[in-house]
């Protein structure tokens, strides 16, 4: 498996995609998310370089709220800036976009409109030689957000991946999955998974304010990646928690990397190729 690093997920307001693959380089990160749909043109030939020159496995997080806007010019110009980047996102070689919903949307009145958006930038995604990945949401009913009582439940996203086809896939969310209540039982999801955030949800189950992976004791990581590995995955993992107030971006992608070393030495090799569904 691959540790990658993303600098928003570790609570840095950081989307700058050269900023980030720069820093992932450095520190020693060999994949690294990047927001591709911010990297200016006038960056897009560096950006090639530094992620050739480093050998860098870059997943594409994209945030698709855009194309479920209701005035149709906004979701015609989000739509030209997907095919444009996924362009660019083939010539750097990424193999998995990793995506997420409103969380207004996963309910099972929203299921029809995700799927007629979502079906052809999937297609799309597949035409440019990448996965498309959903990653589950289980919003706690306290946050104001839609609660696992009336969401879709991760069978409910599962469904959905079937009907997008072989080339989506799910970004396994372990806080998210944890309060589902789906990793005791891993096997009805693990084949699907193209991308991997490790986080801990606090006590209680709620997945909004999560915790550093392993500092709760409530989620076994190790055993989740061993699962995973059995299941042949070998893509991307990175932390999806904050790290604590006052480190640097520098200091904060160190201490990602030192956590998912100590745990993917542990795991065995794996063939795969990273993004494979």
């Amino acid at each position: 498996m691959i540790p990658s690093l993303s600098l928003r997920g570790l609570g840095l307001p950081v989307t700058d995609p050269l900023v980030v693959a720069d820093l992932a380089a450095a520190v020693g990160f060999r994949g690294v998310h990047l927001h591709l749909h911010h990297t200016e043109a006038a960056q897009r030939t560096a950006l090639a370089r530094l992620v050739t020159a480093k050998n860098l496995t870059v997943t594409w997080v994209y945030p698709p709220g855009d194309l479920f806007r209701s005035a149709r010019d906004a979701r015609g110009r989000a739509l030209d800036r997907f095919v444009d980047t996924a362009a660019f996102a083939a010539r750097l070689g990424v193999r998995v976009v990793a995506s997420w919903l409103p969380a207004r949307l996963y309910t099972p009145a929203g299921m029809r409109t995700v799927t007629t958006v979502l079906y052809p930038l999937v297609g799309l995604t597949a035409q440019a030689g990448m996965v498309f990945g959903l990653e589950h949401i289980t919003a706690a009913p306290a946050s104001g957000r839609v609660g696992p009582a009336r969401g879709i439940g991760l069978a409910g996203t599962l469904a959905l991946l079937e009907a997008l086809g072989a080339t989506a896939g799910l970004v396994a969310d372990t806080a998210h999955l944890a309060a589902a209540g789906a990793l005791a039982d891993t096997g009805a999801w693990v084949e699907r998974v193209v991308d991997v955030q490790l986080a801990d949800p606090p006590i209680g189950g709620s997945p909004v304010r999560r915790g550093w992976p392993g500092h709760t004791d409530t989620l076994d990581h190790r055993l989740l990646l061993a699962d995973l590995a059995e299941a042949g995955y070998g893509g991307p993992v990175m932390v999806e928690s904050p790290v604590d107030a006052g480190l640097d971006a520098r200091a904060a992608a160190t201490q990602a990397l030192t956590y998912l070393r100590a745990l993917l030495d542990e795991q065995p090799a794996t063939a795969a190729v990273p993004g494979s569904v």
